[in-house]
């Protein structure tokens, strides 16, 4: 077996920099919502769904488009973080059909995408279009902007001290793997 110092060195600032990251997103706690996150990237929506679970949210998770009609459907989401990418059904086709059935709550559809058409996102009906990687912190200000109107992610972490204690829905091993991709953090040099 080999082994590169220069590598060793590289993983443990980044596994630094991920539990860093992990240990702030209790500073990002949020009244409990409903989220839906669906990408065909099972890092994606394992890292995205560990981080919105820390922040005190119920999360499920879906991994193509019909998956993630039948949990709009089942779940009930307030919140669904969409990708446009995905097998069986795209992401506007997905949209399109939520927005078509007039018999379920209508949720915020967020695109969380790397595809940059903002435009086609608006036509089939997203709320927001937001390009990966993208800010944490400020993803979780869409959510307090989207569900609580004239309150600020200040405002409610003072007032929301303790929030029940979420659900994983994940496995811990797989947890932080893309972290660094999902959220544009960085290893630090050596």
């Amino acid at each position: 077996m080999v082994k590169l110092p220069l590598a060793c060195k590289m993983a443990q600032a980044a596994d630094v920099e991920i539990d860093a990251a992990s240990r702030n997103t209790s500073e990002f706690r949020l009244p409990p919502r409903r989220i839906l996150v669906v990408d065909d990237n099972e890092d994606t929506v394992q890292s995205m769904a560990t981080l919105l679970e820390l922040s005190g949210n119920r999360v499920e998770c879906a991994r193509d488009g019909l998956a993630a009609l039948e949990a709009i459907d089942r779940f009930g989401p307030q919140i669904v973080l969409l990708d446009i990418g995905l097998p069986k059904m795209n992401g506007y086709q997905v949209c399109r059909a939520v927005r078509n059935n007039r018999s379920i709550h209508q949720p915020v559809v967020i695109a969380l995408t790397g595809w940059g058409h903002c435009d086609d996102s608006k036509q089939a009906g997203f709320d927001h279009h937001l390009l990966k990687p993208v800010s944490f912190p400020a993803l979780l200000e869409l959510i307090v902007e989207r569900t609580w109107p004239n309150r600020t992610l200040s405002d409610l972490n003072s007032t929301f001290a303790s929030v029940t204690t979420p659900t994983p829905c994940c496995t811990p091993k797989t947890r932080f793997r893309s972290l660094r991709c999902l959220f544009g953090l960085r290893a630090k040099s050596p």
